[in-house]
């Protein structure tokens, strides 16, 4: 049977709570903070990956038409949307001009691992993040509600997502769940209402909607 999980996606801080820890460097240059460009707002999580691309949740930039990113060395980047997957909740975007010194993230061979991290931002960079491991994969439906803690709202996507013992929060879509290598793993996608569970979109949809638009990683 189909669990129900909610996603609650207020704009807010892209924060873990208690026992967040300062992420190290080579983890946290290639992940960006999403912001709408008309105000600045915060509108999600994301990263990096190779040739300029930027992975997030479709979800995250769903209402908002120009987006930026910012990552942890302070640079800005225009984004063009590229397409979105409804299936996997995944959205594409990429860079319109690229600095000399961007980082990006690889993704990982396989997802197996003895210790999972994820990446999250902050107000300005990617500065904090949580360990933990893979409790199990499972089929979940995952719904979008504005409202915090709601059991309705819109059908996002229904299908196996990756359930991690590290908890999340409203705003944390879009962020890295990567390997003890610093390899991507997963995307976050939201959490299990009851026990704030991370719950992310596993890396062989990540992959498959990367090959399905011609993109090397």
């Amino acid at each position: 049977m189909i669990k129900k999980i909610i996603v609650s996606v207020c704009i807010a801080l892209l924060m873990f709570a208690s026992q967040a820890q300062a992420a190290p460097e080579q983890f946290r240059d290639g992940v960006v903070t999403l912001r709408n460009q008309a105000d600045n707002v915060l509108v999600g999580g994301g990263f990096l990956v190779k040739g300029g691309y930027v992975i997030t949740n479709k979800h995250v930039i769903g209402i908002y038409p120009n987006i930026k990113a910012v990552d942890s060395k302070g640079n800005v980047y225009s984004l063009k949307r590229m397409t979105t997957d409804i299936d996997s909740d995944l959205a594409l975007l990429r860079t319109t001009a690229l600095p000399d010194n961007y980082s990006y993230l690889d993704l990982a061979k396989d997802s197996h691992s003895s210790e999972y991290q994820v990446i999250a931002s902050s107000r300005s960079y990617a500065d904090v993040y949580k360990t933990g491991v893979k409790v199990e994969s499972k089929a979940t439906a995952l719904y979008y509600t504005s409202n915090f803690g709601s059991k309705s709202g819109q059908l996002i996507t229904a299908g196996v997502m990756d359930f991690y013992s590290f908890s999340a929060e409203p705003g944390n879509s879009g962020s890295a769940v990567v390997n003890d290598a610093g390899d991507v793993v997963g995307v976050v996608a939201g959490f299990e209402m009851g026990t704030n569970h991370a719950m992310g979109v596993p890396l062989q949809d990540l992959k498959d909607f990367l090959d399905l638009n011609n993109i090397t990683y």
